[in-house]
């Protein structure tokens, strides 16, 4: 990424985490790393009622040490999974916030800390197309994965955070497939291309990493890396037809052991299944009668149909029934929505 849009970009997020700060009441900012604390005790005492000490008190040495530096990336998912249709655009929504306490250098100069934020794909049962965004404290603004941010200290760990979501456009694929990301957030070097590894040298400024082990693979703790992921689910309906036939009269027989002789009357049954999760719109199913056998006049059902009507034969085009419905919903919980449609013909 090129330098200006970086700055650009860091710019504009400093602006958004200033805003979030006057939201609430803030926490007491952690003490910054690099900081030289000191002090040092004094002492004073009498012997027999005569202070031996009248000008100043004794000093004892100075006990000198410096703040560390405390790495904390944490990355949140709102919610576990988002679930959307064919054509619509869904978002996994992430919260990116830097729980440690960014450096002073010896100019007394505030390091913010930089984090190189990637999105990394999870189990992927469908494809849908992908955007990042982040929230600039006005508008969402397009980022590319493995691009640099600077992030400050969180003052209110409440409020705090960077707002970021990957945009995904449903495709088609099979009812509750699911496609997984994972925002992995690393915290760099000033240079924003090393990752900040933990040292542990005695009497300088170390870095400590404390960040818990995140969803990815890999992201283990106090690696300076932690990640989240969210789950787009595709809901789609999913219909399935099914036809029986039985013998109601004319068979020569009982019902169910008749025979399929001339003047028998056949019942054909479809079934029609919804087992989706999602409303299937302008249904129609068309059904030839077959050769050898007459439509049986009026015979024809079709519950919560739209329109059912019995065809007949013109020209080139065979006799047949249809039936359509403007729609047939999901499924409710794990029962499936369920169509039937009866008619009878008689075998010639």
């Amino acid at each position: 990424m090129k330098t200006a849009r970086r700055n650009i970009l860091y710019g504009l997020f400093l602006a958004a985490v200033l805003a979030l700060g006057s939201v609430g009441t803030a926490a007491a900012a952690p003490t910054r790393a690099g900081e030289t604390i000191s002090n040092t005790a004094t002492l004073t005492y009498e012997v027999g009622g005569v202070n031996q000490t009248p000008d100043d008190p004794i000093a004892s040495n100075a006990a000198v040490f410096v703040v560390d530096r405390l790495v904390k990336p944490v990355v949140t998912a709102d919610t576990g999974t988002v679930t959307g249709n064919n054509g619509t655009t869904q978002y996994l929504n992430f919260k990116v916030a830097n729980h440690g306490n960014d450096r002073v250098d010896t100019t007394g100069t505030e390091e913010t800390t930089k984090f190189v934020l990637t999105v990394a794909e999870g189990t992927l049962g469908f494809t849908p197309s992908v955007t990042y965004e982040y929230f600039n404290g006005t508008d969402w603004v397009a980022f590319t994965s493995g691009e640099v941010f600077s992030i400050p200290a969180a003052e209110n760990l409440a409020t705090d955070y960077l707002q970021v979501r990957i945009a995904g456009i449903f495709g088609v694929g099979a009812n509750d497939e699911r496609a997984t990301y994972h925002l992995v957030a690393t915290v760099v070097d000033e240079g924003g291309t090393n990752k900040l590894e933990t040292t542990t040298a005695s009497d300088t400024e170390n870095v400590i990493a404390i960040d818990e082990s995140g969803s990815y693979e890999g992201d283990d703790a106090a690696d300076s890396v932690h990640s989240a992921s969210s789950t787009f689910v595709l809901q789609s309906a999913s219909l399935s037809i099914s036809k029986t036939q039985i013998i109601t009269a004319g068979g020569y027989g009982t019902e169910g052991t008749s025979y399929y002789l001339p003047g028998a009357i056949v019942e054909y049954t479809i079934t029609l299944t919804n087992s989706g999760s999602t409303t299937a719109d302008s249904v129609e199913v068309n059904d030839v009668i077959p050769d050898y056998t007459t439509y049986v006049s009026d015979s024809l059902e079709a519950t919560a149909s739209s329109a059912a009507q019995f065809i007949a034969a013109a020209g080139t085009d065979p006799a047949k029934i249809r039936v359509t419905y403007a729609s047939i919903p999901g499924k409710t919980g794990e029962v499936s929505t369920v169509r039937t449609i009866k008619f009878k013909v008689e075998i010639d």
